[in-house]
This record gives structure tokens, sequence and C-alpha cells, in this order.
């Protein structure tokens, strides 16, 4: 079975064109996770190390190894920027 993934703001930018940075994590119970692998804008797939510092309007993708072989579906993050109920800017839930 592939492992689960998800990605998770680490902060929040007050402006809809500054950087925010980006975790990814991945978990499997069965053998465990080998590595996860990102790209952006549709680019080269590269091993990820640890936090990701992406644009508004960049589109982030991921994708989790088990040590068994299985790889995940890709998991796609849209950080377009939008207004909220509460009328503070941020970034679109994740997906």
């Amino acid at each position: 079975m592939p492992p689960s993934r998800k990605a998770t703001p680490c902060s929040d930018t007050p402006h809809p064109l500054a950087p925010t940075r980006l975790a990814l994590a991945a978990t499997d119970v069965g053998s465990g996770v080998a590595q996860i692998e990102y790209r952006v804008n549709g680019g080269d797939w590269k091993t990820y190390a640890g936090e990701l510092r992406v644009r508004s309007r960049d589109l982030v993708e991921a994708r989790a190894t088990d040590h068994a072989g299985n790889t995940s579906a890709v998991l796609t993050v849209n950080r377009r920027w939008y207004w909220s109920s509460s009328r503070e800017f941020g970034p679109r839930p994740l997906t």
C-alpha cells in the first residue's frame, strides 16, 4: 500500500506575493517511508530535505515512496491567495 502524504504551510505571509514556507510529510504503516519527492511548477522531481520556500502562485506537487517501492498518488498544493471571510488575506486551503 502506498504511503499517505500531506503538506502544511509553516507560516502565514501578510502579502500575496511574499514567499511562504511549506513542509511536506508522509507516513507508511507497512515498510516505512523511503523518500518524499516534490516539484515546483512542473519542473524536475527533487528529493525533499526540508521546508520549501514557495511563492503565492507556485504549484507544488509531492509524492512519497515506501521501502517496498510503492509510490503514492501525487499531492497537488496550489498556493493561490484569496480574501477569507474574516477579511484577512491568506492562502487557499491545501488540496
